[in-house]
């Protein structure tokens, strides 16, 4: 990143090293499991570039080339189509595309992130998109990373 701003003429310390954070996250690894087989959070997996898919063995069901969320166009599938390419979502790309854990393994992970230079984290709690309660228990989640990122361990 740093060579890529002063290749641009810009001062890499004026760039905040930022990324969107899709987490999954629930107390228990039964519970994760349970959200895993939910079909939003598996159409997740679609999202996905064909790059992601590959890493694991597997072909994306939009085919060869496809680049993700920029080429999914859901409106030209039929719910046969949706649920077809559901079905194809390999754990494995999920695992890779968003990150899954229980809080404490999330919080190990996002001290990884940080001590590699993150800076700025967007955090959107996927399960929102399963129930209300794994919505609420998400957002809490949010909160108690923000508390323990804010102060490191002595």
């Amino acid at each position: 990143m740093h060579t890529a701003a002063r290749a641009a003429g810009r001062d890499p310390d004026d760039i905040v090293p930022a990324q969107m954070i899709q987490m999954l996250t629930a107390r228990t690894q039964s519970g994760l499991r349970r959200l895993l087989r939910a079909p939003a959070v598996r159409y997740l997996g679609l999202l996905a570039p064909d790059a992601v898919w590959a890493r694991h063995g597997a072909k994306h069901p939009m085919g060869e080339g496809f680049r993700g969320l920029i080429d999914l166009m859901p409106h030209r599938l039929t719910k046969a189509e949706v649920q077809e390419a559901i079905a194809q979502v390999p754990d494995e790309v999920l695992h890779d595309w968003l990150m899954i854990g229980t809080p404490p393994q999330i919080l190990a992970r996002m001290r990884e992130l940080s001590d590699a230079g993150l800076r700025h984290a967007i955090v959107f709690p996927t399960a929102a998109l399963v129930s209300g309660a794994d919505m609420m228990f998400g957002y809490g989640v949010v909160l108690w990373l923000a508390a323990r990122l804010r102060r490191r361990p002595s």
